[in-house]
C-alpha cells in the first residue's frame, strides 16, 4: 500500500513517507494574523528585532502570516492534524514549518506522535533572482519513546554542511560535509514556497525542471538484502490540459483547481509505489487547493481538497 502522493503527504506532514498511506487530506487556509511561533518550532528567535528594520522583498509578500490546516483521516476517521506556517522572524530571516500530530486509529498502530519540520530561510540574490535559500531545516519527531531532534545548517560561503542529532535532549552525533560549489539544497519546507514564488520557472503548463533538494539517505531492503540507497532530487512538472485524464480534470473542476502539478522523486528511497504525487493548485494565487491518488489497495480512491 506504498501509494505515491499518501507517502508524498506523509513525507511533508509527517517526515517519512510511510506515515500518511491511505489517508484522506482536507486543507484549510487561514489568513489572519496567527503565524508560526519559532519558540514553540525550534527555529531562533532573535530577540529585539524589529519590523522596520527590514523591508520584505516582493517574494515573500504573499506568504506573510499564511497558515495551513489539514484534518487527516482514515476511512472518514480523523486520526491526524497538520498545520503549516509562514512567518518573518528575524532580518531577512523567515521561518516555514510544517507539523503533523498523530491520534486515534493510527495513533493505536504506530509508535509515532508528532512530527514538526522546519526551514529557516533567507531572501538571496542567486544567478541574478531571488530566491528562498535554507540557512537551518530542523526535524523533530515524537515518539512514544522519546523525542528526536536533527538539524541542519548550510554555511554557503565556507561551503559546508553541519548535521546534529539529538536523543532524548543528549546529542548522539555531529558531522560536518562540503556543499559543491554553486549547488544550493532545498529542503521540501524551501521547495514548496520557491516553487510557489516561481522561482524555478513561470508555473504554467509544461514546466519540466528537476531540482537539488536535501540529500536523504535511507536503508531499505532490496531482493531480500538490507542496502543504503541515497537522492538529492525531485522533478516538477506541470501538466498540459492535453496530458491531464479525465478524472483528473473532473477533481480539478470539483476543488476549484486550474493546473496540475506531478513531482517525481526517488521511489526506492521515499518508499513510494510509482514515485509520483499529483498536486494541483489555483495560478493566479498559487495556493495549493488538493491531492489524489487513485486505487489504493483496499481502499480505492484517495483525494485531499481545500475546505471552502
Amino acid at each position: 500500500m506504498k501509494n505515491a502522493v499518501a507517502a508524498f503527504a506523509g513525507l511533508w506532514l509527517f517526515g517519512d513517507a510511510r506515515m500518511a498511506q491511505a489517508m484522506q487530506i482536507d486543507l484549510r487556509r487561514v489568513t489572519d494574523n496567527e503565524a508560526a511561533d519559532p519558540k514553540k518550532l525550534g527555529a531562533p528567535d532573535r530577540s529585539g528585532f524589529k519590523q522596520k528594520e527590514w523591508e520584505d522583498p516582493d517574494i515573500v509578500k504573499p506568504f506573510l502570516n499564511e497558515r495551513f490546516e489539514y484534518r487527516i483521516s482514515f476511512l472518514s476517521i480523523k486520526t491526524a492534524t497538520g498545520v503549516i506556517t509562514f512567518k518573518r522572524t528575524g532580518r531577512n530571516q523567515y521561518t516555514a514549518s510544517m507539523e503533523g500530530t498523530i491520534s486515534g486509529l493510527v495513533g493505536a498502530v504506530t509508535d509515532y506522535r508528532k512530527v514538526v519540520m522546519t526551514s529557516v530561510m533567507q531572501i538571496r540574490q542567486i544567478d541574478g533572482k531571488r530566491r528562498f535559500v535554507a540557512v537551518s531545516f530542523y526535524r523533530k519527531t515524537i515518539k512514544t519513546d522519546g523525542e528526536r531532534v536533527s538539524r541542519h545548517d548550510f554555511n554557503y560561503i565556507r561551503r559546508r554542511w553541519f548535521i546534529t542529532r539529538t536523543s532524548n535532549g543528549k546529542m548522539t552525533s555531529r558531522k560536518k560535509r562540503r556543499i559543491p560549489r554553486n549547488v544550493y539544497y532545498d529542503d521540501f519546507v524551501c521547495l514548496m514556497y520557491n516553487f510557489r514564488a516561481q522561482v524555478y520557472g513561470p508555473v504554467k503548463p509544461g514546466l519540466d525542471v528537476t531540482i537539488k533538494t536535501l540529500p536523504l539517505s535511507r536503508r531499505v531492503t532490496v531482493n531480500g538484502k538490507k542496502v543504503r540507497k541515497h537522492t538529492d532530487w525531485a522533478r516538477i512538472y506541470v501538466l498540459p490540459a492535453d496530458k491531464i485524464s479525465g478524472k483528473d480534470q473532473s477533481f480539478m473542476k470539483d476543488i476549484g483547481a486550474d493546473f496540475m502539478v506531478e513531482v517525481h522523486v526517488d521511489k526506492g528511497v521515499y518508499g513510494m509505489k510509482t514515485g509520483i504525487a499529483k498536486f494541483y493548485g489555483k495560478l493566479k494565487t498559487m495556493e495549493p487547493m488538493g491531492v489524489r491518488s487513485e486505487d489504493v489497495l483496499l481502499f480505492g480512491d484517495v483525494s485531499a481538497a481545500r475546505t471552502k
